[in-house]
Order: C-alpha cells, then structure tokens, then sequence
C-alpha cells in the first residue's frame, strides 16, 4: 500500500513538473491524465483492502 501511495505522489510531482513549462491546456490535459491514474490506483487499492 505504502509503495503505490508513495509512486502515485511520484507521479503526480513529475507530471505537475513537467507541465508548468507548457500552455494551459495541456497542463490541463495531463493534470486529468494524473488524476485518473490517481482515481484508478485508489480503486485498486480499496478493491485490495477490502
């Protein structure tokens, strides 16, 4: 659990990084791509969990 938790903030940092750089929409784009990545690895965790 601790592992997925920590590569989702991983991610999440690279991809905010990254994107600061670039135009509003596609920092929008891939905010969404990290947000569904983050909804998808909950869902896997909670079906783990329980």
């Amino acid at each position: 659990m601790a592992f997925i938790y920590i590569l989702n903030k991983v991610l999440l940092h690279l991809f905010m990084g990254g994107a600061q750089d670039k135009n509003h929409n596609e920092d929008f784009a891939i905010t969404s791509l990290v947000t569904n990545m983050q909804m998808n690895i909950n869902r896997m965790v909670m079906c783990n969990e329980f």
